[in-house]
């Protein structure tokens, strides 16, 4: 007997081709239990100010280095050249942050709740996909290979 057919997973594989997207608003949101729904809108910043702190206080270790052992002109150009990287590094955060996830991935893997927070957030994946129905055909949480926690539908 399948979990299905005992009734323990009643919803388990019972998607239907005719589900489509739907605007849904805040307050159907709360009239669904959920408390505080604009803070779904909103991801933590708290890596993206790690990020930004730690690359201003490295660059600027770096450039007072390079100011005090490189000779004449270099001594000059090379701090200021270090100094603007983290401009570079705050415009690319603004125009495509995509592009620094893996170093804000690295900062929070140094949190002591990220592996909670990872394994709440698998957790999420899977029941969504179980009240919408659709079956999940892999969840992976232990990643020795380096792919990233996944579940798959």
């Amino acid at each position: 007997s399948t979990l299905k057919d005992s009734k323990i997973l009643s919803r388990w594989g019972s998607a239907r081709d005719s589900l489509s997207p739907r605007s849904i608003n805040v307050n159907q949101l709360q009239s669904a239990g959920i408390r505080n729904p604009e803070a779904l809108a909103f991801g933590s910043t708290t890596d993206d100010l790690i990020l930004l702190v730690v690359y201003v206080l490295v660059a600027s270790v770096l450039a007072v280095g390079a100011a005090a052992v490189l000779p004449g002109q270099l001594g000059f150009f090379v701090p200021y050249l270090i100094g603007a990287s983290s401009l570079v590094l705050l415009a690319v955060g603004s125009t495509n942050p995509g592009l620094l996830q893996g170093p804000k991935d690295a900062i929070g893997r140094l949190n002591p709740e990220y592996d909670r927070r990872l394994v709440r957030h698998e957790a999420a994946h899977f029941l969504a996909g179980y009240l919408l129905g659709v079956p999940v055909t892999e969840y992976n949480l232990n990643t020795p290979t380096g792919v990233s926690p996944h579940v798959e539908f």
